[in-house]
């Protein structure tokens, strides 16, 4: 029932008393009663005045209802419960119940007026009517009907819990059952709905509905008619909040989800349980007194908004930051995800989202080629053992346990690592959360191509390979021209003849070249040949626009008369695809080859480029929501952010 804010004055017209209060006002109506503002004669103060309906007086169990309301909220004394200041029981001939006037609105009719809430501020209104439901349940008192009608502001300060009209009261034999279904359809626990006995989880899951309808502005279980609003209910199946308002951080979510569940034994045990996680919620969002910031909110919604906004985004900036210095990755992409929701552009955050994601990618492919190179050394190293004999008296573990240390795999020395690391700039993203081992296994990756266990003596694949057979025995050769990276070895004498020129022809052409080591110099009309001696030079090719990694190779320039030409092409970066969808999904791009690539939304994607340019078609799709399809033009070595609109699939 809803009340209006009112003035005492001696001027109102009276409507009717009952006893020594005149009632002044019709404020509300419900299914029992009527509500009144009304003046206590005797106190001269306002109060609500709620009268059991005239039908209904003759009637033993709604007497009873309007007297159990009375008792149980008489014993309640809590700042954010409506206090009770008098009851007129079954001997008056109008029963009537008299509780503190409370200024209004309803949360519901709040929520409808206030488009943009933001979440922290549901967070505290839910954790107030948590804390209120916590205290009646200690005192074994269910509620039974909770909802935001129900839930009424009080002075712009803070919020109250009202009408405990159908409430059960737990005694030693359990709870009073009168086989009637009470309660609100789009706000009742399903085992409420069909009948069956209630517990604390029982409000629990209402106020699951409350908090839904704070954060999406909509109720989780809504129908074309009341069946297919109980039918749903029933399911206990809704569609993610974030479908409506994609601001709402993860924590939140899964609270919802929690009190939503169908099964009592999976939602919270007991709202002390919800409070607490509330707390903490609010705590790490830098929210140290709830009460306060909801009263400041009420008094000037759109000044603590947009104050809360930029408070809020400083916050989780400086969580996600804290997260990857300690490497929690699950913490930094939450924070990041959530203020990227709020705020799109934010600089900050998405250069920290893009160093997680490479962070994530090159974790991945180190451990895969860490484990691929210690098997290798493993299979050798049983081939050796087994092919060799044992010597007369030993047995196998006689021989491996006199191994010798380096023949064991272990990490690459990470300042040895850090010597070979190439010193172009620009080639990849630190990696704020790489650990040691990490850091020399990745510095050996990216000087030779593939970890290598130290002390082993075997050569790694790549350098065996780039190298041709006479090189590998010490061998000069001119049989193939392009050696590849430079391998930490002697550099092969240059052959004594006449310099030959060397003309240039990257791909792409803004580019800087530097010749065995000297300054580099942009590629153009005045730098577009050399002249060189034949035989091995190191080139490199340091890409300008970002869409290219470095190249830096070693090819051997053959002895001529004419032109040689160099025609390096450098490898384009992958282009980097964000899409933002209001609810976690999955998502299918098909590139310009036929490729088709699967991963999920709300993460960075690296795409492979053959080009600068490319147009790729995507597809995304989410459980209750309809298939969206676009197209996107991507650019390599560049980050592209894209929204998708899922719509809700309403199912009949």
């Amino acid at each position: 029932m809803e009340s209006t804010p009112s003035t005492p004055t001696r001027s109102d017209e009276i409507l009717a008393r009952f006893g020594k209060y005149e009632a002044l006002e019709e404020i509300g109506i419900g299914g029992m009663a009527t509500v009144y503002r009304a003046r206590d004669t005797h106190l001269d103060r306002l109060v609500a005045l709620k009268v059991l309906h005239p039908h209904l007086r003759g009637e033993g169990e709604a007497r009873s209802r309007f007297a159990r309301e009375a008792k149980s909220v008489a014993r309640l004394e809590h700042e954010n419960i409506v206090q009770v200041y008098d009851f007129a029981g079954e001997e008056n001939e109008h029963a009537f119940l008299v509780v503190e006037l409370l200024t209004g609105p309803t949360l519901a009719l709040f929520r409808k007026q206030t488009p943009a809430l933001p979440a922290e501020i549901a967070a505290v209104m839910i954790l107030l009517i948590a804390r209120a439901l916590d205290a009646a349940h200690r005192e074994g008192i269910i509620h039974r009907d909770v909802k935001p009608e129900n839930i009424l502001l009080h002075k712009n300060e803070t919020l109250k819990l009202t009408d405990f009209g159908i409430a059960q009261v737990k005694d030693a034999q359990g709870f009073t059952r009168t086989g009637q279904i009470l309660g609100s359809p789009s706000h009742m626990a399903p085992e409420q709905l069909e009948g069956k006995e209630c517990d604390e989880r029982s409000d629990l899951f209402s106020l699951g509905t409350v908090f839904y309808f704070l954060l999406a502005g909509r109720l989780p279980f809504e129908g074309k008619n009341p069946h297919q609003t109980l039918k749903r209910v029933a399911e206990a199946h809704f569609i993610d909040p974030r479908s409506y308002v994609g601001a709402i951080p993860e924590t939140l979510v899964s609270i919802a989800r929690k009190l939503l569940e169908r099964e009592p034994s999976e939602r919270f045990e007991s709202a002390a349980e919800l409070v607490e996680a509330l707390e903490a919620f609010l705590a790490r969002s830098g929210i140290d007194a709830p009460e306060a910031l909801l009263a400041a909110y009420f008094a000037d919604p759109a000044r603590v908004s947009a104050a809360h906004l930029g408070a809020i985004k400083a916050r989780h900036l400086e969580l996600a930051t804290a997260a990857v210095e300690h490497r929690d990755r699950g913490r930094a992409k939450e924070s990041l995800e959530y203020l990227l929701a709020l705020d799109p552009e934010n600089k900050e955050a998405n250069e920290l989202l893009i160093a997680l994601s490479s962070a994530d990618d090159r974790r991945s492919l180190y451990a895969l080629l860490s484990l691929l190179a210690v098997g290798l050394i493993s299979a050798l190293f049983v081939f050796r053992l087994i092919d060799t004999p044992l010597p007369s008296g030993e047995t196998e573990l006689d021989t491996l346990a006199s191994v010798p240390s380096g023949a064991q795999t272990s990490p690459s020395d990470p300042e040895e690592g850090a010597a070979e690391q190439h010193e172009e700039t620009g080639r990849s993203t630190p990696d704020p959360l790489r650990s040691p081992d990490e850091t020399a296994l990745a510095a050996e990756i990216e000087a030779g191509g593939q970890p290598r266990p130290s002390g082993t003596g075997i050569e790694s694949a790549p350098n065996a390979l780039e190298r041709t057979p006479a090189e590998r025995t010490g061998e000069g050769t001119a049989s193939s021209p392009r050696l590849g990276p430079p391998a930490q070895r002697p550099r092969p004498s240059v052959v004594a003849s006449r310099s030959r020129e060397v003309r240039f022809a990257p791909i792409p052409q803004n580019v800087l070249i530097s010749v065995d080591g000297a300054p580099p110099r942009p590629f153009g009309p005045a730098f577009r040949q050399i002249d060189l001696e034949p035989g091995v030079h190191t080139f490199k090719i340091i890409d300008q626009s970002g869409c290219c990694e470095t190249l830096e190779e070693e090819v051997r320039i053959p002895a001529g008369t004419g032109p040689y030409p160099y025609q390096p092409r450098l490898p384009f970066r992958p282009a980097r695809l964000y899409l933002v969808s209001p609810v976690p999904a999955q998502a299918e791009l098909h590139l310009a080859d036929g490729r088709v690539i699967r991963a999920r939304t709300r993460e960075i994607l690296s795409i492979p480029m053959e080009g600068a340019e490319t147009s790729i078609t995507y597809t995304v799709t989410a459980s209750d929501h309809r298939d969206y399809t676009g197209e996107i033009r991507l650019r390599a070595g560049q980050m592209t952010h894209t929204r998708v609109e899922l719509i809700p699939a309403e199912s009949d």
